[in-house]
């Protein structure tokens, strides 16, 4: 190229200090650089583009057009780096995933923190996925993992993209220690008897309701109600009564066993973000390599 950019803002800086030791004073140059760089100009142009006055230099004709031309230069390649600047903070961020408390606290985090054991219901490849953090559920953010009654619309506003993880199942769930002092209900007639741990959700959602039902449904209602999976598995971990979880959950932690009462109870799993999201590069690789785990996992399949 004929002209280079540090050539073009010595321009600027001569035309508003008005000397060439003004102009080298404010860009933390000598004189003696600016006068050969404006000399250069003068040559390739074939005209004279200054005049030195006993007030300063001046500006001709041929000059003044170039200096126009030079701060629209200048101001597009200043725009130019502020957006380079902008896609690069947005790709060094972290992709942000929102999902349900129990999905976050354990599949997702033990994997992603690489403390997860052998088996678990999804895994991911080594060095895979990019920085991610996991925000509660329905928190605004580049990926959401969301629970969906089989056969129901998925609301969201606006354009959006949706992709099916799969189907968790559910059936009732008791720690061990528990079926030491008691007999383990045989259908959910005996279920509606035992002492049962209620999520909140349960009441709510309408995948649950046929638990909701049964929990709800005795003079005294669940033992106990929470608001958290960690704080039902907890719940259920101190042998006292009898809860709703995914049916991997021995899998998970062998002090528990799952109870073939009944048919499970599934609920989908999608995972939804915006079209303009996924055009950046670091959130359509989480995207793809977490719909890839799920939808390889026969646990969710």
């Amino acid at each position: 190229m004929a002209t280079d950019l540090t050539t073009l803002r010595m321009l600027l800086a001569l035309s508003e200090g008005g000397s060439t030791y003004n102009a080298a004073a404010s860009l933390g140059v000598d004189a003696a650089t600016v006068s050969r760089r404006m000399a250069v100009l003068e040559r390739k142009a074939g005209v004279p583009l200054f005049v030195k006055r006993s007030t300063g230099t001046a500006f001709t004709d041929a000059g003044l057009q170039l200096l126009s031309t030079a701060e629209s230069a200048v101001v597009a390649v200043t725009n130019f780096d502020l957006l380079l600047e902008t896609i690069a903070n947005r790709h060094a961020k972290p992709v942000t995933i929102s999902a349900p408390e129990g999905i976050g606290s354990y599949l997702l985090t033990p994997q992603l923190a690489g403390f997860a054991d052998t088996p678990t219901p999804i895994r991911f490849p080594q060095d895979a996925l990019p920085q991610v953090s996991i925000l509660p559920m329905e928190s605004r953010a580049d990926i959401e993992i969301i629970l969906v009654h089989p056969g129901s619309d998925i609301h969201r506003q606006g354009e959006y993209k949706a992709r099916k993880l799969g189907v968790m199942r559910f059936l009732p769930v008791v720690a061990k220690s528990y079926l030491v002092k008691n007999a383990a209900p045989a259908n959910y007639r005996e279920l509606g008897k035992a002492p049962l741990l209620n999520h909140l959700i349960y009441s709510n959602h309408p995948s649950f309701t046929q638990w909701a039902d049964i929990a709800h449904g005795s003079a005294n209602g669940p033992l106990v109600n929470v608001s958290t999976s960690s704080a039902l598995h907890r719940a259920v971990l101190t042998g006292r009564g009898i809860a709703l979880l995914p049916d991997f959950s021995e899998e998970i932690d062998d002090l528990v066993s799952v109870l073939p009462i009944g048919e499970r109870i599934g609920i989908e799993l999608w995972a939804v973000a915006t079209p303009e999201s996924l055009k950046l590069p670091t959130i359509k690789r989480a995207w793809d390599v977490i719909g890839t785990a799920f939808v390889n996992s026969p646990w969710f399949n």
